[in-house]
Order: C-alpha cells, then structure tokens, then sequence
C-alpha cells in the first residue's frame, strides 16, 4: 500500500510538473506601446479579411512581447500563435515594420504565418499531442522505481515514450509549419501582395543554415513558395533552384 502511495506521488508530480512546462506559452509577459500594437492590429485585420475566420476576427488578441531576446522559454521568433486567437508578435520586430520602410512585408508575413496557425488549431494539436506522450513517459517514469522486471519494464517505456515522442513532434512541426505557410502565402495572394516577398526572403535564410547536415526545412519551405508563386520570374526562379541544388551537395559531402 505504501509503494502504491508513492507511485502516485511520483505520478502525479511528474504529470503536473510536464503540464506546466506546456502552459508556458499563455504566460508570456506582453510589452506594453499602444502605437505599435493598434498598427499590429491594422496590418492583422487586413490578413483576416481574406482567411477562413474572416467572420471571427473581432475574437482575435493581438499581444507584443520580447519573443527574440530568448527570455520566454527559450524562444527566438518573431510570431507565436498560441491557440483560442490568441497570437502574440516580438515588440521589436513590429516596432521596426512601422518605423522602417522595409519592414512592413516581414511583419505581415509572421501574421500570416501566425494566423494560419490558429484556424489549423497547431498550438492546440501541439500541446494535446505532447500531453499523450509525456503521460505515458511519466507513467512509465513512475513504475520504474518497482522493483525487478516491473521496474525494468518502466524505465523501458519511459525511454520508448521520449523518443517517439520526440520524433512525432518534430514531424507534426515540419508539417504544420509548412501548411502555415502554404496558407499564409494564398492569404498574401488573395490581397494583391506580391508572394515573391516569400521566395527572397526563404532564399536569404539559406545563408544562415548552411552548416545543417542531412536536413534543411528552409529548402521544403523555399521549394513549397516557388510552387505557390507564379509571377516568379524564370531567372529568379532557377538561381533559387541552383542554390538549393548547391546546399544539398554540401551537405551531401559532409
């Protein structure tokens, strides 16, 4: 009786402990600059005119927050959507979009991004997902403080449970974002923006990946926005296709 009291102990911290680390994302401190967030919310609504949620957009919050200066959780990013139309932007990023010329595409295109995100419900899936996962890895975590094959059995299930766990979530985050984009690009075509903005700035992150062996995202990302871009011009369109021809051979010969 007494073990059966601490499995459940043991259980029941672990779960708590893996729930909170998944509620990170609804504590994330907003930045407070009036200006900024009423220009965010101008450039939002333009977006939302021409997605499915057309006709929900009052329910959706637009918060600021330092989201690249890896305070909240770690996160480096520009956007993040955390579900129930709730989408929060980094301060700096949007500041700079309504101050600087050349930035107001960038923006836009995390707010797409972002949006798309939400009517998938990708925050949602994302934490439902890891819930499954860290369960039974906490359940496992728990038997295996039983002695003997039990014990054995749960430190078994536990690894087992990590690994796919880990491995499901990166393919479901491969294929999420890549949807988000393929939705945000069509939202961008709808509105009369050139989605050629998508193809250049894909193929300047090419610079900063080149060191990626076996598997680059920004390829499927760059390919997938050449596909959805038909005023690419044919020029542009084969030095992209050289360039990512040229990283796969790098990474190839690693």
């Amino acid at each position: 009786m007494e073990m059966s009291g601490s499995l459940i102990l043991i259980f029941a911290a672990l779960f708590l402990s893996s729930c909170a680390a998944l509620g990170l994302p609804a504590n994330i401190a907003r930045v407070a600059d009036e200006e900024v967030e009423y220009f965010v919310r101008a450039e939002a609504r333009k977006i939302l005119s021409v997605t499915e949620n057309a006709n929900k957009a009052d329910l959706y919050q637009f918060h600021l927050a330092s989201l690249r200066s890896g305070e909240v959780g770690g996160l480096d990013s520009t956007g993040q959507s955390v579900g129930n139309y709730q989408i929060y932007i980094d301060d700096e990023w949007a500041r700079r979009a309504l101050r600087d010329g050349g930035y107001p595409h960038a923006l836009r295109m995390t707010l797409a991004r972002e949006i798309a995100h939400d009517i998938a419900g990708d925050a949602l899936n994302q934490q439902a997902l890891a819930r499954t996962f860290l369960l039974g890895r906490a359940i496992g975590q728990g038997i295996s403080f039983v002695p003997g094959p039990a014990g054995a059995a749960g430190r078994i299930t536990s690894t087992v449970f990590g690994l796919i766990g880990y491995v499901t979530a990166d393919i479901y985050n491969r294929s999420a974002d890549l949807e988000a984009d393929r939705k945000a690009i069509e939202y961008w075509k709808r509105l009369g923006w050139d989605c050629r903005v998508w193809v250049h700035m894909f193929n300047s992150d090419l610079d900063s990946n080149e060191t990626k062996a076996y598997h680059d995202p920004t390829e499927e990302h760059l390919e997938q926005a050449m596909e959805l871009c038909p005023s690419l011009l044919d020029e542009e369109r084969e030095l992209v296709e050289s360039r990512i021809a040229e990283q796969r051979t790098k990474r190839e010969e690693k």
